[in-house]
């Protein structure tokens, strides 16, 4: 019986059916996932946050991503805050010139499922858009690494960088936050 067509979420992962689509099972009316990998949202949430790379990036608490080159970085979204937002329809992008704080917002990711601020996760001036999230905004679905990347940043304090989560201490941070 393929029940992922009628309900909204599987109740023991949360997902939309994306992990388990096949694995279906159901008990006492609610619907679970029953492969193994998914079972426990520490578990999900692990296997999410070990796909994020290892080297040359940072994270924050805010679930963004940043890589530094010389005095400039790229920020984007992680791809467990990816699928936890789910299909992304609209990226709201600062302008170029615009000074951020760590922790500014400077933007609005809008999805089937919600809307989500995004915070800088180094301070900066704004040097750059990724103008092609605009006409393809699912690109920081498919792809939040490479071509779903948020914004470029003039560093202006490269020690924040250095004060950010490593790709271990994330998905720890990960684990114990699920």
């Amino acid at each position: 019986m393929n029940l992922a067509g009628r309900l909204a979420s599987c109740a023991r992962c949360r997902l939309s059916y994306t992990c388990c689509r096949s694995s279906l099972i159901a008990k006492n009316s609610v619907i679970r996932c029953a492969s193994p990998q998914f079972i426990g949202n520490a578990l999900l949430a692990r296997s999410y946050a070990t796909t994020e790379p290892d080297s040359g990036y940072r994270f924050s608490t805010s679930h963004e991503w940043v890589s530094l080159a010389d005095s400039n970085a790229t920020v984007g979204v992680t791809n467990y805050a990816q699928d936890k937002l789910g299909d992304v329809v609209f990226a709201e992008l600062p302008d170029v010139g615009l000074e951020l704080a760590v922790e500014d917002a400077f933007g609005v990711l809008e999805s089937v499922k919600a809307a989500s601020d995004l915070y800088s996760p180094v301070s900066g001036k704004v040097i750059e858009v990724n103008s092609e999230l605009a006409e393809k905004p699912e690109l920081i679905n498919q792809d939040p690494y490479t071509k779903g990347w948020l914004i470029k940043l003039e560093v202006k304090n490269s020690t924040e960088y250095d004060g950010l989560m490593s790709h271990s201490d994330y998905v720890k941070f990960v684990e114990e936050s699920s």
